[in-house]
């Protein structure tokens, strides 16, 4: 669990109403507020291979497309 404090949430918008988008690169984690439109892409891409978006995992098919 981590703990972002309020004024830094809020200047990059992140907010309880908002997914946030994580992302792993080399030894680095950046977070940020998920494009609007992130999730139902995803949910998009889960329905062409056949696979439920809620359980997703790092390394899914999902992940292998550009996003």
């Amino acid at each position: 669990e981590i703990v972002i404090p309020k004024k830094i949430r809020e200047s990059i918008g992140l907010s309880h109403e908002r997914p946030i988008l994580l992302e792993l690169k080399d030894k680095s984690i950046n977070l940020s507020a998920a494009p609007t439109n992130l999730l139902r892409r995803m949910e998009e891409r889960a329905q062409k291979y056949n696979m439920n978006v809620k359980t997703m995992v790092y390394g899914d098919r999902l992940y292998e497309e550009v996003f």
